[in-house]
């Protein structure tokens, strides 16, 4: 009996990942852009450990995969809400196919006044959980978070996806945001 119960336990942790999997893979992007339905535009391993440390990783890609936080595809049709980090350069393309996106800056005002993103919204990563339900209703949409080195954008992503956020791309740094940006507030 009981290797009966470890074969079919061991059977459910292999075909979980592979229905989840499947699950991400199978859709497009919302509004017709690449990669928002998929598990992320460069690979699907599973991110794990902390979050970027003020770099992109090893082999000059920022694109780190994704993982599930909650949530399922299923029968219901509906999005996954999973953590996906990209390269500032797949960012660009898909902002470029997706007009209507929000690009979040989760530093402080003084550093946004400073430099930032055009275009970018400014909620502190500390504020994230408290003001995203009033200033981002649509958990939909197509969401770019951004900090200095990639530490907050990452903590505030993974935040905003545990809230049902189901098209959140953490892009990093600005830092390594090659297009440019303005001042003030």
């Amino acid at each position: 009996m009981k290797r009966i119960m470890i074969k079919k336990i061991a059977l459910c942790l292999v075909l979980v990942p592979v229905i989840a999997l499947a699950s991400c893979s199978g859709g497009g992007a919302q509004g017709g852009g690449a990669g928002a339905g998929s598990a992320s535009p460069g690979g699907s391993s599973a991110v794990g450990g902390s979050p970027d440390q003020g770099s992109a990783p090893q082999g000059g890609s920022a694109d780190m995969g994704s993982a599930a936080v909650g949530g399922s595809a299923g029968a219901s049709g509906a999005q996954e809400a999973v953590y996906r980090k990209i390269s500032p350069e797949d960012a660009k393309k898909m902002m470029d196919e997706n007009p209507g996106f929000i690009l979040l800056d989760v530093r402080t005002s003084g550093e946004f006044a400073d430099s930032h993103i055009e275009g970018a919204v400014l909620i502190p990563v500390g504020e994230v959980a408290d003001r995203a339900a009033s200033e981002l209703p649509d958990k939909n949409a197509l969401i770019f978070v951004y900090c200095r080195s990639g530490n907050r954008s990452a903590t505030a992503a993974k935040s905003l996806v545990s809230l049902g956020y189901t098209n959140v791309y953490d892009i990093g740094g600005i830092t390594g945001w090659p297009y440019g940006t303005v001042s003030g507030s």
